[in-house]
């Protein structure tokens, strides 16, 4: 085949390629690998954006108006033609049959014999690949968008991702882990994880293996750079948290951020997060009373749906869980689990969304106005991303506030005498009853961390200790 031959079959794949990408029919692997390609090459971008601007012009043209005369002639002639070949294969039919039983039952027996010598040479060569590239396989979309160890110390000096997904220190040493293994070590990871991670690692391995060979071996390169860092575990989840951010932009501005510098994507980053989190706060419409309700709601949802969740999570994460004291800090961890993006629980598992009525059920327990939002708020997804948009956020501004429990007198004379100020003390002491012990309840829930001892025992200011039980009005 002639060299501009070559070039015109690779023009008409590109451009296939790029209207299916354009029409929404790619899977996940073809859509990735299309979007790499657009982030490279400068030619390939462009050729997207006029196939663009041509898909826009087809909207402009006018539509043809065919004769009646013209459609009927164009069907009788399909009609005429139909026949013809009908009877043609009907009088080949008998003839080709038993050869055609003949030739498959043969090519059956072959490509059996093939498959399994194939199988076996093949299956074992990919797994000894997978095993060897297994560190940059399971972090290929935050190698990919790292970059560069520079990078990341930029990002990790600016502080841009220190309120983004949060991460354990269990999971940000697996990469150092999975790379101080050897082969048969990697190999008994490999069969310890479930079958959800090795489906996602069979993804992420195709998409590798998609990449050219330079490409693979500069992933392989940054890898190891970056584990020799001194600080690499602070760069490690830094990069991962960039990922995790930068995969929920949308792709245009993804490839914007993606085209500019180190300097000025630090500087772009840093404006579009502070947009982020001020919206974010800005979205909280929601009382401590509601928080509770959610938190209580949660509960219930994740108790109907913790076996299947646990399945789900690596080993680390299940000993983690089975290792909190009582089930109530068990379904919450499991909640935060849940909601997380960079875990993605509800969107690769659509069997765990909260039901229909169960967010029914949410939106009538809580007060009027956050009860109007969730249900405006449109498909269960979308209520669910709001529920974890009031949860991240309640937990940046505050904190989540404290569940209320019945306190002994005791309890609140100590705090009465042993941490408020004098001042706090003379506050409270304008209080009568029943709200002087509600006010100092409320005092003691939302008491600052870490506090005590403040202010001398009042009995040498006033004389007297205020007594809990039995008060009916009297001033302490």
């Amino acid at each position: 085949m002639e060299p501009a031959d070559d070039k015109v079959t690779e023009s008409a794949a590109h451009d296939e390629s790029l209207v299916a990408y354009l029409d929404g029919e790619l899977d996940a692997t073809e859509r990735a690998r299309v979007e790499q390609r657009l982030k490279e090459d400068d030619s390939y971008r462009r050729r997207l954006r006029e196939l663009q601007g041509s898909w826009d012009l087809l909207d402009l043209l006018p539509s043809p108006k065919l004769s009646e005369s013209f459609c009927n002639t164009t069907v009788e002639m399909a009609v005429v033609i139909a026949d013809e070949r009908i009877r043609a294969d009907q009088l080949r039919l008998p003839r080709r049959r038993w050869l055609v039983g003949l030739a498959g039952v043969t090519s059956c027996v072959i490509s059996a014999l093939a498959s399994y010598a194939g199988i076996r040479w093949f299956g074992g060569q990919q797994d000894t690949r997978l095993l060897q590239d297994i560190v940059v396989v399971k972090y290929l979309e935050a190698l990919t968008h790292a970059e560069s160890v520079s990078f990341l110390k930029s990002l990790d000096q600016a502080g841009l991702f220190s309120d983004e997904v949060r991460i354990k220190a269990t999971e940000t040493a697996t990469l150092g882990e999975l790379a101080s293994k050897t082969l048969q070590q990697r190999r008994l990871w490999l069969d310890s994880t479930t079958a959800a991670e090795k489906l996602e690692l069979a993804s992420l391995q195709r998409r590798f293996r998609s990449l050219t060979e330079p490409q693979r071996q500069q992933l392989r390169d940054f890898a190891e750079m970056l584990l020799q860092e001194p600080g690499s575990d602070a760069l490690v989840e830094v990069m991962i948290r960039y990922s995790d951010w930068l995969s929920t932009v949308p792709a245009a501005q993804r490839f914007e951020l993606l085209d500019e510098g180190p300097e000025q994507r630090v500087t772009r980053l840093r404006r579009l997060i502070e947009a982020r989190r001020f919206d974010r706060l800005r979205a909280v419409n929601i009382s401590p009373a509601d928080v509770q309700m959610v938190r209580s709601w949660s509960r219930g949802l994740i108790r109907t749906r913790r076996a299947r969740m646990l399945a789900l999570m690596p080993e680390t994460a299940r000993q983690h869980v089975e290792s909190l004291p009582d089930e109530r800090r068990q379904l919450e961890w499991l909640f935060r689990f849940y909601l997380q993006p960079r875990f993605g629980v509800a969107r690769r598992h659509p069997e765990l969304l909260p039901t229909r009525q169960e967010l029914t059920q949410l939106a009538a327990a809580l007060s009027a106005r956050a009860g109007r939002t969730l249900r405006d708020a449109g498909s269960s997804r979308q209520q669910l991303r709001l529920i974890e948009q009031w949860y991240r956020a309640w937990g940046l501004r505050t904190g989540f506030p404290v569940e209320r429990r019945t306190l002994k007198p005791d309890v609140l004379e100590r705090f009465y005498d042993e941490e408020l100020s004098p001042r706090e003390r003379e506050r409270l002491d304008r209080f009568r009853g029943r709200r002087f012990r509600d006010q100092l309840t409320n005092r003691y829930f939302n008491r600052p961390a870490g506090r005590r001892g403040r202010g001398p025992s009042p009995a040498g200011e006033r004389g007297r200790r205020p007594q809990l039980e039995g008060r009916r009005g009297q001033r302490p």
